[in-house]
């Protein structure tokens, strides 16, 4: 995922952080098998889906700091992330895609099924 003028790479416990160079600059770490990411369209806020712990983090870019978590325990093994608006749209499941739920990135989780 590229935003910001930086690439975010997830590889499980943690989100990598290069300039648009690929010169390393950071990571995001301490996560639970990150996976799927999605950018704000000014760059300063990414979203992880955190499949380890069925969450999704909110990161800060600037300064790479987790801000918020939003719990799918409902909705188990969070793997894909797409933004529209203020609504990021989670797609969810084990060994086959079960659903889809939306996190409202104002407040709190909204959900629906496939």
């Amino acid at each position: 995922m590229a935003g910001g003028g930086k690439v975010f790479v997830a590889g499980d416990d943690r989100i990598v952080v290069a300039d648009a160079d690929g010169t390393l600059n950071g990571a995001v770490t301490g996560l639970s098998g990150a996976l799927g990411l999605a950018i704000t369209p000014d760059g300063t806020r990414l979203y992880a889906a955190l499949r380890g712990s069925n969450e999704v983090a909110e990161i800060n870019a600037a300064d790479l700091t987790v801000t918020r978590r939003f719990n799918l325990a409902e909705y188990p093994c969070p793997t894909n992330l797409a933004l529209s608006g203020n609504h990021l749209w989670v797609g969810y499941g084990y060994d086959y895609w079960d659903g889809v739920s939306s996190v409202s990135t104002r407040s709190h989780l909204h959900h629906g099924r496939c």
